[in-house]
């Protein structure tokens, strides 16, 4: 069984993230001002800025609730990057990689598959 993802369910996963540690101190816009896609690609997720912040999670990749969380978890620390102008060269630059062993640590995601 897998979990059906829409719009919505992103939103629940996102602001549940938003609310911990260590999301709840970066300042991440409400939801409201985040636009969410379900989309068919073959990586599990992606953020966009340009005129608004754009976070699109893929259903082909994204079946179950521990990897939504995952992935939107992944996704926030784009978001937060693009928010303070230090997006990484390569996207999973140094930067990145420290926020993602503390966001690991934190929320015992798998450092290798995140």
């Amino acid at each position: 069984m897998t979990i059906r993802l829409s719009p919505s369910v992103l939103i629940g996963a996102y602001e549940f993230l938003r609310a911990t540690p260590p999301f709840h101190r970066w300042k991440l816009p409400d939801s409201d001002d985040v636009e969410f896609r379900v989309v068919r690609e073959p990586l599990y997720g992606f953020h966009q800025e340009g005129d608004h912040h754009i976070i699109g999670i893929s259903e082909k990749k994204v079946g179950h609730t521990d990897t939504l969380i995952a992935t939107m978890a992944h996704e926030l620390i784009h978001l937060h990057q693009a928010m303070k102008g230090t997006t990484d060269k390569g996207e999973h630059g140094p930067e990145f990689r420290k926020l993602a062993a503390q966001v690991c640590k934190l929320h015992g995601f798998d450092p290798k598959s995140f």
